[in-house]
Parts: structure tokens; C-alpha cells; sequence
């Protein structure tokens, strides 16, 4: 196809003697109709894929189906079995037959150990898409039947999901043995193994999914690091921003008994679509929810609706979804819309902080995850400003970054500080700006919010039709490949980023021809003017598809040759940037015989600290009456025996469920703990306690002096402090059961308390938790369902409370409690069943 073309440009120089600048139109011209050419024919080539396909590995396999081999035939007798059979005996006794019609395998890692014998000849090659889903125990299967592996996937976006997985690895260093010590604990994905492990990295980094560069640019510069390579659209003059934040005032129904929606911002939502849908009856579009009672209330909603939303909801294309956090990895559409439901509360006017998944650990790569599905536009529709989120409160890295988004959309630049940073301009750029300044036209430099930019962006004064020039300055000579220079910029920049022209302009003709080059950047901007307007009657858009078909054919791709391979957790270590955001299939072209990993590092600016809602608690939130003695004599508490039944609670008549509100800490004067002696600082700390108590009572000690010690400036609390605590209590009021001691609310006594404080996240740990709430919680998991297992129990109790990790520490507890309860007929146990005692 090049030579072809040359050819015809050759003739066409001789025919029409075109000099310089028409020389450079007509090739760029002809450049153009190429892509156009090839977009065309790799659209039929996708077509034709289906019977194509089958018949060229039939040709390079050799396989005759009018004469089949013996190992063929066989096969194809298996096939015509009515009975019996199954796909791993097809794969066990026709492996080689197989492969020679089938030689590419699409297969679920949980699938590929269930149909794939181990002893079946290995596979040249395996393939991870989407790796930081997949678990390493999942993984190890599909690694050992292949012979080499390319594990491609991005750090930030979604782990593997944790809601039913419960460890049993995290053992505190007294109760580990010394081969826990030896042996490390696996990664959360292969993917972030592949990193640990120091692989061979292949980078990638253009982004060309979204026609609106705002769309990247906060994750750009959040997550990676601002080194993912994205294309500008020309300047807008309109004021309408891709990213936008609509307060809608509604009000969220939560506490015990709530919804957990909101039925304003529901509504707004619907009248967003519907307004959407009538502008552009085409128009693609996502709803995307922070928890899934707001999802289903949107989707009742919808199924009610008639005409131009039901059939975006039917659509065979891109239909229309309302999806969480959890669930929309993988989906892309032209307007994402998000209902953020939570509101301040009305009595307080305090937003609460638990956000659902969006508050544990890994909340932010759902939040990554859900801000870049959209093409063209993201409105958030939400009941609170960004200043209500108060970061003092939290350290959930998902709620910052919450914050930092709903800001940037609102139009606070500073939210995304460093993201639109110039290139400083060289000599011959500005004598070129001056050139243009001169002869009349509107200059803009550096057009962009990523490492790439539109150097100058000119038009002529009124109009509103901007041309892009790309000049062959430092920039353009660092970029590896001749595609990356030459075709992927014009491509985009022109048919998916809607540029009407885009022009090059070349030191060497600069210098040899100025008034040549202003001519033809003038001609350019007039052309602009007339394709713009055509533009607003029939647009044209080249698909991500036929960008990687493009990709493929003018040039092999940087393979990364040279790329630093230092740690990733160091911070020097530069950004990667992986296929599922770019959706460029660059990981075929690497080497067989190498394991590819494609992603990001960790952005340096988070902290390797634990965020709110971590399994593991920092050491100041680790609470044990083991930790010291205390001042308090423990045998001045009221104690129960118990190795003997007696009336406490778990027996009440009624098990009320209601939401678990942790105190908030207070900032009061510092350093009264250390003064007690003195009456006004004993007061002020006793009534602090009171508070704290009557908040969260019943309350375990360490954790009430920990709560009390921080409001007074203290982060870690001694024994001795804790004992100092715990004499400002009541002696009435302080219980001890199995070495811990619990403080319980004025008026209210474990006999008759019947309540079960749930949480969605661990805000207290087992040892926090008191035996009579324990109790209540595996009675109300037991009214559920005739018999449970203890292991089942143990699970259903800590889902109740937030906790997903079984370690030592929370299995001794709940095995104590479970006995406890037995012993005093509450629960009845047989064997490793246990259920409630018959009336």
C-alpha cells in the first residue's frame, strides 16, 4: 500500500508540479484517505472474521475435512456421541486433534483446572486479561499448563472481590509458627504478584477512549501519576464542561430501618435521562450508584418508564445500565450519570462517612474504575458539597478522593494541582506564535492536560473552528515509534477528538519557506470553517477498534526496550500504564518467552497507611487487657463465672438490629489526663467518659481510654493511663468476662440488653464487641436458618459486624462466646450443628 501511494504522489508532483506547501497538502491529504482506506477494509476484515478465521487454521494446520487423520476422525465421532462424554475427557484423549482446530482457548481461570487435565501437553502460551481480578490460587492452574504467560491488567482498578472470602492467615506474631514466618503470603491479584515479583514490564501509555480530555485528567494525575498520554479537544468557547456536579438538596433515608436511598436524586437522575435522551435519542448512557438499594430503586424506576427509555434499556448496543461500584468494571458509554445518594443528616447536618465500598481499602480503584467509563461526558448528582466530606474524620483514601472529584467537578482546578502544567516554549515555537500573532489568527499554546499536547491550536478571530499544528520539536522526536510520532496523533486528534484539520509544520520548511507556511495555516483555518460546518450535519467517528487495526499496520510497537526495572513500590519508579484504559492490544506483540505485566504504579502521594475500614488495625487500635495491667483492680468489677450458666444477656425476648455510630473524636484541652489530681480536670475527663459511654457503651476499656486519651491530645494510651480512665467509671457500670473488661451504659445491664449494632465496615474489633452483643448476633443469624455450622455462625457473626478476616484472635473470641451461650441454654450445639432450643 505505501508504494502505491508514494507512486501516485511521485506522478502527481510531475503532472500538477506542485511545490512545497502543495506538496504537503497532498500528502497529507492522501494520508488521510489511507487510515480512512484501511478503517474500511479492517471493518470488513472483522466481518469476515468468522468463517475467515476457521479456515485459515484449517489451511496452516493442515487439516482436510474431506479426508480426515485417524486422530481427526476420532474426534469427530466423539462429537456425534448422543451420550456420555465430557469436555476434560475430550481434552485428556484428543488433546493434539483439538488444538489443530481449535489451537486458541477462551477459558475462565476457574474453568480451565475444571475441563483441563494437568498432564495434557502444555500450552505455548497463556493469556491474563483484566489480571488484577484474579486471585494467585485461581491463577496457578492456568500458569502451570502453559509455557509462557502474558498477565496484562491495571493496579488501580478493581482487586478481587473480597465478600465471601474469609482468611485464616492472619495470625499475630505469638500464635505464628515459624513456617508461617518463612513462607510469604500470597498478593491480592497475579497481577500485583507479577509487580512484587519484579517481571518484565511492558508500558503503554496513550488513553484515547475519552473525547473529552477532562474525563482523564483527574485519574491521569491521582492515580497515574500524570504520565498517561491523552488527546485534547479543540477549544470550547461554550463554558460546558465534560465533568460536571449537580446539588440536588435530596436527603438520604438511613438509620435503622431506612431505605438507604434517595428518592430526589433517583428523580433527578430519571429527568437527566429523559432530557439526555430527547437531546440524542442515541445517545449511550450509565448510572452508576455508590450502594446497591440506591441501584435498585433507579432500576424499578426505569422498567416503569415508556418510550425513549425503554428503548435505551432494550437496546441491542450499549443499552442502558444502572450499576455500583462493584459491578461496572468493564463497561463504557457515551454519558455516565452518578447518583451519590448520601446526604447530612437532618438533626445534625453532619454527613455521615461509611460509603459502602467506596470507604474500605481499595475503595478508591472502585472510584477510578467508575470515572472512566464515559466517551463524552460524567454529571454527578449528589445531596452534599465536597466540603461536607470532613477529612479530619476519616483516612479512607476513597472518601479523599471523593472529595478531591466532586471539587474538580465543580470547577476548582486546584483539586487537580499539577494536571494542566505548559511546555515551556523554545525558539522556534515562538517565533512561530509571533508569526501567526502577527498575521491576524488567535493563538493557543500547548492545548492539553497530559504529557501530550497540541502545540499551537490557531483560528481565524470570530470563528469557531480551531486548527491543530503539531510541530517536530523535543516532544515529538522523544516518542518511540514512528506511529506514536506520525499516525495515532492525526487519527485521533482528527476523527475521534474532532479536530476540523490538523497540520503539520516542519522546522527545516519553516526556515526555508515563513510566508509559504502562514499561507497554508490560513488556508488551513478558512477549511476548518467549512468542515465544521458540515460537521454539525454528518459526523464521523473512527471506533478504538479501528485506532489498534491502524496501530497494528503502519508500525510494530514500543516494546519498551530499556524501560527502568527498579522496584514498583519505590518511589522513583516511573508510571506504567496498562491495556484495560487504553484497550490497545499491544500485549500480543511481546516476546513468548517473557511474562508481560501491564500497569501502574502506586500513587506516591498515598501513604502506606491503613484507610478506614482496614482488616488490620494500627497498634493503638489493637485493644487486650494482656497489654498491661491496670490500675483498677479487676476484682472490684462485677465479674460472672463462666464456668457456670447464669442470667445474662442473649436471652432477651426480642433482638432489636440497629446501626453501630462510632463517637467521634473531640479535640479538648491537652495534656488534663495528665493532671487528674486536680477536681475541675477530674470532672471535665469524667464527664468526657460519660459521653463516650453512653455513645458507644457497652464499650471495651482500652478502647473507651483510647477514645477519651485522643480527645486530650494523647494518641497511645499506657496501663497506666488506661487504669486512670477506668477510675472515673462507676464500679456498677464496669464488667469483666474472659480477661476483658466492658463498660456499659447508666440503667442499662447485660441481662436485659437486646441489641445487635451492625456495621458494614470493622469499626470495632471481636475484642471490642461484648459477649452479650455477640450473643444476640449469632441468635439473630440462627432465626434464619434451622442448623448452622460453627464455621458458618462464626462467618454470619463477623459479616454482622463488618469483619471479613477469621484470624486466631477472632476465633478464639467467638468459639468462647459460642460456648458461653451454650452453657447457658441459649444456643444448642450438636456436634458441629448448632441451632436455638425448641420452645
Amino acid at each position: 500500500m505505501r508504494d502505491a501511494v508514494d507512486a501516485e504522489i511521485a506522478d502527481a508532483v510531475r503532472a500538477e508540479r506542485l511545490d512545497s506547501a502543495g506538496l504537503e497538502r497532498f500528502n497529507a491529504k492522501r494520508r488521510m484517505q489511507r487510515i480512512e482506506e484501511f478503517a474500511r477494509e479492517s471493518d470488513s476484515a472483522r466481518k469476515a472474521a468468522p468463517t475467515a478465521l476457521p479456515a485459515l487454521v484449517r489451511q496452516a494446520h493442515a487439516v482436510d475435512t474431506r479426508r480426515p487423520s485417524k486422530d481427526l476422525a476420532a474426534l469427530h465421532r466423539e462429537f456425534e456421541r448422543k451420550r456420555g462424554g465430557s469436555i476434560r475427557e475430550l481434552l485428556a484423549q484428543h488433546s493434539p486433534a483439538l488444538r489443530r482446530l481449535t489451537p486458541c482457548l477462551l477459558m475462565s481461570p476457574a474453568n480451565v483446572a475444571r475441563f483441563v487435565p494437568a498432564d495434557v501437553e502444555p500450552f505455548d502460551l497463556v493469556i491474563f486479561d483484566e489480571a488484577s481480578q484474579i486471585r494467585v490460587a485461581d491463577a496457578v492452574g492456568a500458569l502451570g499448563r502453559a509455557k509462557a504467560a502474558i498477565v496484562v491488567g491495571d493496579s488501580e482498578q478493581m482487586p478481587p472481590t473480597s465478600m465471601f472470602a474469609v482468611s485464616n492467615s492472619d495470625k499475630d506474631d505469638d500464635s505464628a509458627t515459624e513456617e508461617d514466618l518463612l513462607v510469604p503470603s500470597d498478593q491480592e491479584s497475579i497481577l500485583s504478584e507479577c509487580v512484587d515479583s519484579n517481571i518484565r514490564r511492558l508500558w503503554l501509555t496513550w488513553h484515547y477512549r475519552s473525547q473529552d480530555e477532562s474525563l482523564i485528567t483527574f485519574s491521569n494525575h491521582a492515580y497515574y501519576h500524570d504520565r498517561l498520554a491523552s488527546f485534547p479537544a479543540p477549544p470550547s468557547d461554550s463554558g460546558e464542561r465534560a465533568v460536571s456536579m449537580k446539588l440536588v438538596r435530596g436527603q438520604f433515608d438511613g438509620g435503622v430501618g431506612g431505605t438507604r436511598t434517595n428518592k430526589v436524586e433517583a428523580t433527578a437522575i430519571l429527568e437527566e435521562v429523559k432530557e439526555l435522551l430527547r437531546r440524542d435519542p442515541s445517545t449511550s448512557i450509565g448510572i452508576v450508584t455508590l450502594n446497591s438499594q440506591q441501584r435498585d430503586l433507579l432500576t424499578e424506576m426505569f422498567e416503569e418508564e415508556e418510550g425513549a427509555v425503554r428503548r435505551a434499556m432494550n437496546r441491542d448496543e450499549d443499552p442502558l445500565f444502572v450499576k455500583n461500584l462493584e459491578n461496572v468494571q468493564g463497561d463504557e458509554r457515551d454519558v455516565i450519570l452518578f447518583s451519590l445518594a448520601f446526604s447530612p443528616n437532618e438533626k445534625t447536618n453532619r454527613l455521615g462517612l461509611n460509603f459502602g465500598p467506596l470507604t474500605r481499602t481499595g475503595g478508591h480503584h472502585r472510584l477510578n474504575v467508575a470515572i472512566t467509563r464515559a466517551r463524552k461526558k460524567v454529571k454527578l448528582l449528589a445531596s452534599f458539597q465536597p466540603e461536607d466530606i470532613d477529612l479530619s474524620r476519616t483516612r479512607s483514601v476513597g472518601l479523599h478522593d471523593l472529595r478531591a472529584y466532586m471539587e474538580f467537578a465543580r470547577g476548582d482546578e486546584s483539586a487537580v494541582e499539577g494536571a494542566i502544567a505548559r511546555l515551556a516554549p523554545d525558539a522556534y515555537r515562538r517565533s512561530l506564535v509571533e508569526a501567526l500573532t502577527k498575521s491576524g489568527l488567535e493563538v493557543r499554546e500547548g492545548v492539553g492536560t497530559s504529557s501530550f499536547k497540541v502545540d499551537l491550536a490557531v483560528r481565524r478571530p470570530g470563528s469557531e473552528a480551531w486548527v491543530a499544528l503539531l510541530l517536530d520539536g523535543k516532544e515529538w522526536a522523544e516518542r518511540a515509534t514512528v506511529s506514536d510520532r506520525e499516525v495515532l496523533p492525526e487519527m485521533v486528534l482528527g476523527k475521534v477528538m474532532q479536530w476540523p484539520r490538523v497540520e503539520r509544520v516542519w522546522l527545516p520548511e519553516w526556515i526555508a519557506d515563513e510566508a509559504g507556511v502562514l499561507a497554508r495555516i490560513d488556508e488551513a483555518c478558512a477549511d476548518a470553517s467549512a468542515k465544521l460546518a458540515e460537521s454539525r450535519v454528518e459526523s464521523a467517528e473512527v471506533s478504538a477498534d479501528e485506532v489498534n487495526a491502524v496501530l497494528h499496520e503502519e508500525l510494530d510497537l514500543h516494546t519498551g526496550e530499556g524501560a527502568p526495572t527498579t522496584n514498583s513500590f519505590e518511589p522513583s519508579q516511573p508510571a506504567v500504564l496498562d491495556a484495560p484504559l487504553t484497550r490497545m492490544h499491544t500485549a500480543m506483540s511481546a516476546r513468548l518467552d517473557e511474562v508481560g505485566e501491564l500497569t501502574v504504579a502506586p500513587p506516591e502521594s498515598v501513604a502506606p497507611e491503613l484507610s478506614e475500614g482496614s482488616d488490620i488495625e494500627p497498634d493503638e487500635h489493637t485493644y487486650s487487657a494482656s497489654d498491661g495491667p491496670s490500675e483498677f483492680p479487676q476484682s472490684s468489677f462485677a465479674s460472672t463465672d463462666d464456668e457456670e450458666p447464669n442470667t445474662e444477656a442473649g436471652c432477651a425476648d426480642e433482638i432489636l438490629l440497629e446501626e453501630f455510630i462510632p463517637w467521634e473524636t473531640e479535640t479538648l484541652e491537652e495534656g488534663l489526663l495528665s493532671d487528674l489530681t486536680e477536681p475541675h480536670a477530674k470532672a471535665r475527663v469524667r464527664e468526657t467518659v460519660r459521653r463516650v459511654v453512653a455513645a458507644e457503651g457497652p464499650i471495651e476499656s482500652w478502647r473507651l481510654a483510647t477514645i477519651v486519651g485522643r480527645s486530650y491530645g494523647v494518641q497511645r494510651v499506657s496501663s497506666l493511663r488506661h487504669g486512670s480512665v477506668l477510675n472515673l467509671v462507676p464500679r456498677t457500670q464496669a464488667r469483666a468476662e474472659n480477661g476483658l473488661t466492658f463498660v456499659w451504659p447508666e440503667d442499662v445491664t447485660p441481662d436485659a440488653y437486646n441489641l445487635v449494632r451492625q456495621s458494614s465496615v470493622p469499626h470495632r474489633s471481636v475484642t471490642e464487641i461484648s459477649r452479650a452483643e455477640l450473643t444476640n448476633a449469632m441468635i439473630l443469624a440462627l432465626s434464619e436458618y434451622p442448623a448452622m455450622s460453627v464455621p458458618a455462625l462464626h462467618r454470619a457473626t463477623m459479616r454482622t459486624f463488618g469483619i471479613s478476616r477469621l484470624g486466631s484472635n477472632v476465633q478464639s473470641r467467638l468459639e468462647a462466646v459460642l460456648a458461653w451461650a451454650v452453657r447457658n441454654g441459649w444456643i444448642v450445639k450438636d456436634g458441629h450443628l448448632c441451632a436455638l432450643p425448641e420452645e
